[in-house]
């Protein structure tokens, strides 16, 4: 049913899908009600369609509170995240790689983490004393810990779907940026291109940020970027089949 619903609306109608997906239960109970014979059928509609309400509404919330926490005014936003995912898009096409589609849960859970690691001020270390950009507990945790940063994720909507091992992980980047135009758009696309070309040159040695842009098992990402006085903050969030 919920397939249905989703080929009928597609994904830029979501208010409609909200409306339509509410009337629709509304039928289902009375239906309930008046052949209650018949529940074992009518059940599973029933929750399929309120979870997937239940999901809509999250991402229209997800959305509104990423637009609304967008600190780049003088960057055309919408045009960046464009350029990016064609970036990186064919980069995948060129290994036979499904695209990549945004996803604004992953959006969320990437501005999230930007905007901590701003307000800690934290930079890519040199060396193992200093403190890294994935840790969540404490600064001397060097290494990538998943158990604390799946339950991040879980923590902001995000249970993706373990396939093969994997089910999610995270870049973070600061490139060089400096822009005092008006408009700093191309800026900020050639520090996401700059971004890009220093991840794939792990390739000679099968490094993580290279084999989070080409994963065969990742199909989401989001991204985020965070600018504050002592540069920008890249944050690109990747994961499997969402539930």
């Amino acid at each position: 049913m919920v397939q249905w619903f989703e080929q009928r609306y597609g994904d830029n109608a979501k208010q409609t899908k909200i409306r339509e997906l509410q009337r629709l239960i509304g039928v289902v109970q009375q239906m309930k009600q008046t052949y209650p014979q018949h529940n074992d059928v009518l059940d599973p509609i029933l929750t399929a369609w309120v979870q997937h309400s239940q999901d809509i509404q999250q991402q229209i919330a997800t959305q509104t509170l990423v637009q609304s926490n967008n600190n780049m005014q003088n960057v055309d936003i919408q045009k960046v995240r464009t350029a990016f995912l064609n970036s990186i898009n064919i980069i995948r096409q060129t290994r036979w790689r499904k695209k990549y589609a945004y996803d604004e849960r992953l959006d969320y859970s990437a501005y999230a983490w930007a905007q901590t690691l701003s307000e800690r001020n934290q930079v890519t270390p040199t060396n193992r004393s200093s403190p890294w950009p994935h840790w969540r507990n404490t600064p001397d945790e060097w290494y990538y810990n998943y158990s604390v940063i799946d339950q991040r994720f879980r923590d902001r909507w995000v249970n993706a779907t373990i396939i093969n091992w994997v089910n999610h992980t995270e870049n973070v980047s600061k490139p060089h940026f400096s822009c005092k135009q008006e408009d700093c758009t191309q800026a900020t696309i050639d520090a996401l291109e700059w971004t890009l070309d220093r991840f794939m040159a792990e390739e000679s040695y099968d490094g993580a940020h290279f084999r989070s842009i080409v994963k065969k098992e990742f199909r989401y990402i989001g991204l985020w970027l965070y600018k504050d006085a002592n540069g920008l903050w890249v944050v690109i969030h990747y994961a499997t089949d969402l539930e």
